[in-house]
């Protein structure tokens, strides 16, 4: 079942290529002299892990892009199977004392080393699920439902759904989903089990430790952050909801369910405003205002259009930045193209222009700080006056355009906020998870859950990566109002803004989320100027 984050509610999975610039063994010995805690071997050590990670990454990320876009059979097995000896705790416990060492030097070595342990330890926890996620794989490989004497693969339900007018077809499809979901859900239970016996293992108290260290989230301040948020966007998101669900889907907001969920946000009623444009020329022309030649990088590779092999989703694979960036984006037709290829095209730019080269500052850092650049261009497409310039809305356009946009950013924010306090709530170890699931959702998204629906609790679950959109979103906003204030209403177009990106996106992952608002100059980051955001697209 699908999350609900991305355009065409796919989540944007980053997969990050390690292309290592490996550091000199004679540095990392000059090191050595200042303690006896750790020995030259160790040192050495070091210097192979980081250079065997390299490769491992490099054929992890070429593997998945095989798969996605070629129709491959994914080679992870046998890729695990010839890095066993990297992916071990006995190697993440090394780097953890080495980084200690380095902490207390207070080093920026030590950071490097910290995302290098984060990175074997979420492979450890990989390679520890694989089974059950080869099992997870297999309970929907070859299912196929029947329904009205049509003949419809289990993967492939939901995307009909987006599109399946009848809403008697949609709930009754949904409802076919439900044996398949509960023998998921066994399997997802096992696959926590492993989980926390691995990560008690390594010295984690709870299975949130490491999630939250991972994408290095202070848990406490990011809920306080949901909070304000959901309490400041109630009375906007259920006013729309009561408006738009209808207009769109014939449906009221009272009887709105969750096999209704898809159709809604596909909502083909708005194609017509797109439909004189083609999504990478509108594109181009975009940031060739800003002072970027889409054109020009011999490093991007895109691949657009209708993919009839492999995952039918948007991806940006950084394959060995800046030296090989791909970007697939299965157009299918109408407005949700245009804010796909520009959310993987944000993230190629910020790749294609950093000017980092150490593996762990390319491929390893803070993920919500690619995910801002990502909706921040992706966005440009809610600007009433890009809408104007750029698409040739006039004002009512605009303006009932922006209103489903208001709405729909409102209930994918909303639903990030719901998975991330379930997620803070299951890795606790939580019990009665669905039951919870349930409660959380229907009070944050306010339609009632069905027993399908419930039984998605674990399919949504995905170790805090709520977390990183959550704080993407924050941003994005954060930046776009700096944009606005800086360099005009039309900043999309203006070459000033477009260099004060790039410098942005020259620091690649080393700096944390965090750090980032500061350098750009926005403070800490707060949900606020998305509030005020959604509020003003609402009321433009």
């Amino acid at each position: 079942m699908n999350r609900g984050y991305g355009t065409r509610n796919t989540c944007c999975r980053l997969f990050l290529h390690a292309r290592l610039v490996v550091i000199g063994t004679a540095l990392l010995l000059s090191a050595c002299s200042s303690t006896d805690e750790i020995a030259q071997s160790d040192w050495e050590k070091l210097v192979a892990i980081r250079a065997e990670a390299q490769s491992y990454r490099a054929e992890m990320v070429e593997d998945s892009y095989n798969v996605d876009t070629q129709g491959q059979s994914s080679r992870f097995p046998e890729i695990r199977r010839r890095y066993q000896s990297l992916i071990t705790t006995d190697n993440i416990k090394l780097l953890k004392r080495i980084e200690d060492h380095f902490r207390e030097e207070n080093s920026p070595e030590g950071e490097r080393i910290k995302l290098l342990r984060l990175f074997l330890t979420e492979g450890c926890r990989q390679v520890a699920v694989a089974s059950h996620n080869q099992e997870l794989q297999a309970a929907g490989a070859e299912l196929t439902l029947v329904l009205d004497g049509d003949t419809i693969d289990y993967n492939d339900a939901v995307a009909i759904m987006t599109s399946e007018s009848n809403r008697d077809r949609r709930e009754r499809l949904s409802n076919a989903l439900l044996p398949v979901l509960r023998n998921r859900n066994r399997i997802h239970r096992s696959l926590r089990a492993t989980e926390d016996s691995l990560l008690a293992e390594l010295g984690y108290h709870t299975t949130l430790d490491f999630p939250a260290e991972y994408h290095r989230v202070n848990v406490d301040t990011l809920s306080r952050m949901v909070q304000s948020f959901l309490t400041a966007t109630d009375s906007l998101y259920f006013s729309l909801f009561a408006e738009i669900a209808p207009q769109v889907t014939g449906i009221t907001y009272a009887a709105f369910r969750g096999y209704d969920f898809d159709y809604l946000v596909r909502a083909k009623c708005y194609d017509h405003y797109f439909e004189d444009h083609i999504p990478l020329e509108m594109l181009s022309r975009t940031l060739s205002g800003l002072g970027i030649e889409i054109d020009s990088f011999s490093a991007l590779t895109l691949k657009l259009g209708e993919q009839t092999v492999g995952s039918p989703r948007a991806v940006t694979y950084p394959v060995n930045v800046p030296a090989d960036i791909r970007v697939s984006v299965p157009l299918v037709g109408g407005h949700e193209d245009f804010g796909t290829l520009y959310h993987e095209v944000g993230h190629a730019l910020h790749h294609l222009y950093t000017t980092e080269r150490d593996f762990e500052y390319i491929y390893l850092g803070d993920a919500a700080v690619t995910e801002a650049y990502a909706f921040l261009l992706e966005y440009f497409l809610d600007d009433p006056k890009y809408l104007t310039d750029y698409v040739g809305l006039n004002r009512k356009e605009v303006t009932e355009y922006l209103r489903f946009r208001a709405f729909m950013r409102l209930m994918q924010v909303r639903s990030g906020c719901a998975d991330f306090l379930f997620e803070r709530i299951l890795y606790s170890q939580i019990t009665a998870a669905e039951s919870t699931y349930v409660r959380i959702r229907e009070d944050v998204l306010g339609y009632p859950l069905s027993e399908v629906e419930r039984m998605t609790c674990f399919e949504r679950a995905e170790y805090l990566h709520s977390a990183d959109y959550l704080r993407a979103w924050f941003l994005a906003a954060q930046l776009r109002d700096k944009l606005r204030r800086e360099y005009g209403e039309s900043y999309f177009s203006s070459r000033a803004a477009g260099d004060y990106l790039k410098q942005l996106w020259g620091y690649g992952n080393r700096l944390t989320v965090d750090r980032l608002a500061e350098i750009a100059g926005v403070g800490e980051i707060s949900p606020d100027a998305l509030i005020v955001e959604l509020q003003a697209l609402a009321d433009h």
